[in-house]
């Protein structure tokens, strides 16, 4: 996000109050939508970065080296279902 997207967004601040105060997961959507809806003003990118192992099934546990290595030689940011170390 860079600043000149923070500071519009902050001066919507009473209107996505208004609007979210009954929404059951506003903090994931109210950015997104404000986004979407100013794509004259800012320019996003439709790319996740989430580095998810299914293959058509449900994720699996990202277990180490073979998984761990193959997301640190991604494009990807995020990864959830890490196996513990215990």
């Amino acid at each position: 996000m860079t600043n000149e997207f923070v500071e519009a967004l902050l001066m919507q601040k009473s209107e996505l109050q208004t609007i979210y105060r009954q929404a059951l997961v506003p903090d994931e959507i109210y950015k997104a939508t404000f986004l979407v809806n100013n794509t004259k003003r800012f320019t996003y990118h439709n790319r996740n970065y989430r580095f998810i192992c299914c293959n058509g099934n449900p994720p699996k546990t990202i277990s180490p080296p073979q998984e761990e290595q193959e997301l640190l030689e991604s494009e990807n940011f995020f990864a959830r279902k890490f196996a513990s170390e215990n």
